[in-house]
């Protein structure tokens, strides 16, 4: 019989069998050392965020694009972080560092969600600091935990679902899938549709054609569930759906090169089978997202 008394250990010591946990190159760990020293306004670096959590007896790992960037080798503009530490708690400690935010937003309740630092829209640093999901996320219902199983099971694909441990230097990959997939530019979901809304797999589907632009394939598994989710397109509405379109797909940079991205945007979304959907979606709402 377990004993209650007894510590539950780490995150990483509840993988799954397929998981792996392997060291980083030097390359690697030395640009994981380089974004998190930086500093983000008002002056507390990523590094620091992440040794407060830890002194209070909570985890934290970088996670998604960051990790996958660094795989790749190339620059990351942010740092995302994910932690066991329930907002709640997260607040006052954030709030002692960054000055705010004061309270909680429905919409970070909803989602789990903080980001400190500097104002993106500026281009300065921030942080996008998330609680380990669990099921209901983005509703009032939502639901929090420190498992890497649930919360893989709430990102969207196996290579932005890879994990940097800080502490102990580690990367850790829930689904065995992750890093052979950064490396080799393969798409594979990894999100379980029964625990997102129809909204949350619509932007999965645009995400999807965004790395596809970004030269990725998709794994045969996705070729196959394409149909699916561009159907969940509907779920959004239309100023969500063009303003979603804006911030994944289209750059800060002028007015031409943004439409050469759009024309990519277009091109792939017409190879996967989309066209009807185009004409429906995404075509009535050109201007406005351009």
């Amino acid at each position: 019989m377990a004993d209650d008394a007894e510590p539950a250990g780490p995150n990483w010591t509840r993988l799954s069998e397929h998981a792996l946990v392997v060291q980083p190159t030097e390359e690697e760990r030395k640009a994981f050392e380089r974004l998190l020293s930086q500093r983000t306004p008002p002056g507390p670096r990523y590094e620091d965020l992440v040794s407060e959590i830890t002194f209070r007896g909570y985890e934290t790992y970088v996670v998604g694009g960051t990790v996958r960037d660094v795989i790749n080798g190339t620059s990351s503009n942010d740092v995302d972080l994910v932690t066991s530490m329930p907002l709640e708690k997260a607040l006052p400690l954030v709030r002692s560092m960054y000055g705010g935010p004061q309270t909680l937003r429905d919409s970070a309740k909803k989602n789990g969600h903080l980001r400190p630092g500097g104002d993106p829209r500026a281009g300065d640093p921030y942080i996008d600091l998330s609680v380990f999901k669990h099921s209901f996320i983005g509703t009032q219902n939502a639901i929090f935990s420190d498992d890497f199983g649930f919360d893989v099971r709430n990102r969207d694909f196996a290579c932005n679902a890879i994990y940097y441990d800080p502490l102990n230097r580690a990367l850790i990959d829930p689904t065995g899938l992750g890093i052979a997939d950064v490396t080799s530019r393969v798409l594979r979901l990894v999100n379980d549709a029964r625990l997102r809304a129809p909204g949350q797999l619509g932007r999965i589907f645009i995400r999807c054609v965004k790395f596809m632009c970004k030269g990725f394939s998709p794994a045969e598994e996705l070729e196959r569930q394409l149909g699916d989710l561009i159907q969940h397109l509907a779920s959004l509405d239309a100023p969500i759906r063009a303003n979603y379109i804006r911030t994944q797909i289209l750059s800060k940079g002028d007015g031409n090169g943004r439409k050469e991205e759009f024309e990519r945007f277009h091109a792939v979304f017409i190879e996967i089978g989309g066209e009807e959907h185009w004409k429906l979606y995404i075509e009535p709402i050109r201007e406005v997202i351009l």
